[in-house]
């Protein structure tokens, strides 16, 4: 074949394969960019909506026990998620209405249940209020979903619904043998090492209300404003001052500004060991396979069939231990809960849109870790077309600051003495920090260190925080990750993450281990619960 042939062959068929390949695969690689791209932009949104929610549950002047209160910050939070999903598309013609369409459903776990936002069918309603027989789909935020699980044994007299939460609290009601039971409280397995007695403090706002020579006014308010004490002082700055007579910090007792019974730890193990022992004699026979819960078609579904495990049986199954085989089946249940509501919600969007075939995606291992070990917002974006195909991937952030869980992560220790003063580095740390000191430890909970706002008299803002003078640890709270803590427990050497609990159990931690169950003991004993009811059966 001549040359010239060649060339001619090569100008009308291998020239545009090779242009129409080139340009396919540079398709692909801006899809993959951009699907990236989504990726980021799916984090930072749903990051921005768990920030704003912690900020409005973390205000003091406001009651986030009412369950109107949280719901509306859910709300908040997840408009704030459309709002700064939509700004970061940056796309023209871009409104939160026709990005709202790409989001099947956003969950929020929370405490002892979760809510979920998702396209829901209602009915329209005629020009006197009244249902029609016509329905849309409008987003709104679902009715609240318990952990819960009903346990029926017929041959032991037991049917009953238990509640459960993030942690060891329970509520239990239905009938145990003859008696109908509506009680509540947490599960132990036995007793630790807590303070009878604890001393915690906090640092005051105080604010210069008036201006007499060496004579001014120092105001120190609680964050709703309320005048708590004053004194007169030399040199008065914002924040805690000295007083002008005594010259010691101004330091108050926090057990008495917000209260905390300085006996909370030992209260919350006297309490759960009253509960748990009754939990033990009413339902401690009660086998996984009992475990039922209404299906799709609204009959019942039995959740572990043929398994005769005694999930309530606490010889060697700490309710307190993630491990333990009552941890597991918990967090098993939950999960199949969580999964099926999602399931529901999605498919149900899905059947009724033309344009995309919505599905719950399956969530990896370590996602599930974090859905069912603090509050989570979990968020998901399908079915926005990117270059060749669409776009399908979803987002979870976890809560690090909020009053409703309290767990080895929102704990901060320091070394401080009786009357409150630091003995320490003047530093906050994990209690596995090597930096934290080996005495007189005192644990608070992390939204202790979050900076917080009041107004004075005349309505100026000012920030404070309530642990002023601590400053956080550089190695295991600025710097955590890459932190190598070099400890050696039990002839083992750890260099990152370590097993808590052997660590504190580990000889020459005794101080540690005190203050850790102290200080968690108290979070768990004074945090809000929606539902209490007392061994008496009275909420």
């Amino acid at each position: 074949m001549k040359i010239h042939n060649m060339a001619i062959i090569f100008l009308i068929i291998i020239l545009p394969l090779t242009m129409l390949l080139s340009s396919y695969v540079q398709v692909q690689v801006d899809t993959a960019l951009l699907i990236k791209q989504y990726d980021t932009k799916l984090k930072s949104a749903t990051y921005d909506a768990i920030k704003a929610y912690q900020t409005n549950t973390l205000r003091e002047d406001m009651s986030v026990t009412l369950a109107d209160a949280k719901k509306g910050n859910i709300e908040a939070a997840i408009s704030t998620f459309i709002s700064t999903l939509t700004i970061s598309m940056g796309v023209g013609g871009y409104n939160e209405d026709y990005m709202r369409q790409f989001v099947p459903a956003i969950l929020f776990s929370m405490y002892d249940g979760y809510y979920i936002y998702a396209p829901t069918r209602v009915p329209v309603l005629n020009e006197y209020g009244n249902e029609t027989d016509e329905y849309v789909y409008q987003y709104i935020l679902r009715p609240y979903n318990y952990y819960s699980v009903r346990f029926t044994d017929a041959a032991k007299s037991i049917d009953v619904v238990i509640n459960y939460s993030l942690d060891n609290y329970v509520v239990v009601y239905g009938w145990v043998g003859s008696d109908y039971v509506t009680k509540s409280g947490y599960l132990v397995s036995n007793n630790v090492d807590v303070q009878t007695s604890e001393s915690l403090y906090k640092y005051l706002p105080a604010y210069r209300a008036q201006s007499a020579g060496n004579n001014e006014l120092l105001f120190y308010t609680d964050p709703a404003g309320q005048e708590l004490m004053k004194y007169r002082v030399t040199d008065p700055a914002f924040g805690p001052d000295t007083k002008a007579t005594a010259g010691s910090t101004v330091l108050y007792p926090r057990n008495e500004v917000q209260y905390v019974d300085p006996n909370s730890a030992t209260l919350y193990y006297e309490e759960a060991n009253q509960f748990t022992s009754w939990f033990r004699g009413a339902l401690g026979s009660v086998t996984a396979d009992k475990a039922r819960r209404v299906d799709q078609e609204g009959g019942y579904e039995y959740l572990f069939p043929g398994d005769t495990t005694q999930i309530f049986n606490f010889t060697n199954n700490n309710p307190e231990d993630l491990t333990s085989t009552f941890t597991q089946y918990k967090m098993e249940i939950i999960r199949r809960s969580i999964e099926d509501s999602l399931n529901q919600a999605i498919s149900a969007y899905s059947d009724n849109s033309s344009s995309y075939d919505y599905r719950l995606p399956k969530l990896l291992e370590e996602d599930w870790f974090l859905l069912l070990s603090n509050v989570c917002m979990l968020t998901f974006m399908q079915g926005l077309p990117v270059g060749t195909t669409y776009y399908n991937n979803y987002a979870i952030v976890r809560s690090s600051a909020n009053q409703d869980f309290a767990g080895p992560e929102s704990l901060y220790f320091v070394n401080q003495s009786a009357d409150g003063a630091l003995t320490g580095d003047g530093y906050y740390h994990t209690i596995d920090c090597t930096h934290l000191q080996n005495s007189n430890i005192v644990g608070y909970s992390n939204v202790d260190y979050i900076q917080k706002s009041f107004s004075t008299g005349s309505g100026e803002p000012r920030n404070y925080y309530l642990k002023r003078p601590e400053k956080a640890c550089y190695y295991c709270i600025v710097q955590h990750k890459d932190y190598k803590k070099d400890i050696v427990v039990n002839d083992k050497n750890y260099d990152g993450e370590i097993d808590l609990t052997e660590f504190l159990d580990a000889g020459g931690n005794e101080a540690r281990a005190k203050a850790y169950y102290t200080t968690l003991a108290r979070e768990k004993y004074k945090q809000y619960k929606p539902t209490v009811f007392g061994m008496d059966g009275d909420e």
